[in-house]
């Protein structure tokens, strides 16, 4: 149950971060989605507590991996062929010893 120094800790986060991040609560999880797409920014912000959520709004997380736009990917479409498989990352062999 949300108790109403949530709600007003939710009205904060909104008033100090809402031009970019929409917030809301999702259970016990307080979460944060970025307004307009970033390369930089992870695209999720989830934390336990609404303080916690401003801390991390503050100096969000960065991203993990590059977007689903930037490898060509976007929505599934019945009527589309299937598309490749992204050619796998070249691996290093190992280290030379230097000599």
């Amino acid at each position: 149950m949300v108790s109403s120094s949530d709600d007003a800790a939710l009205a904060a986060l909104r008033e100090r971060y809402g031009d970019r991040y929409g917030i809301r609560r999702a259970g016990s999880l307080w979460v944060a989605n970025p307004r307009r797409e970033c390369d930089i920014v992870a695209p999720t912000i989830t934390e336990d507590s609404g303080t916690a959520l401003a801390e991390a709004l503050d100096n969000p997380p960065l991203r993990a991996g590059r977007p689903l736009a930037a490898l060509g990917l976007g929505p599934i479409d019945a009527e589309a062929p299937p598309r490749p498989a992204p050619a796998p990352a070249a691996e290093d062999g190992p280290a030379a010893a230097p000599a």
